[in-house]
């Protein structure tokens, strides 16, 4: 797993807070690792890659697949 995404936290906060993971056709597998205020909408991400021309090379409509919902680690207070 190599690459990170941001989503719209009004549909994905738990699926950030929780690390979840996804699937990309053509890209991999993915974490959810942030929210961005500028991703608005439930079917919409922001992949995160090092340079201007890694971007250029994935942008587009692609298919999704949820893989895992990480639980929570929730440390006694």
């Amino acid at each position: 797993m190599g690459y990170s995404i941001a989503l719209d936290p009004v549909y994905w906060r738990q699926a950030v807070r929780e690390g979840w993971k996804f699937y990309i056709e053509g890209i991999g597998v993915v974490r959810a690792d942030d929210t961005g205020s500028k991703i608005l909408g439930k079917f919409r991400c922001d992949v995160a890659v090092a340079t201007r021309k890694q971007a250029r090379a994935i942008t587009g409509k692609r298919k999704v697949w949820l893989l895992e919902k990480t639980q929570s680690i929730r440390h006694p207070k």
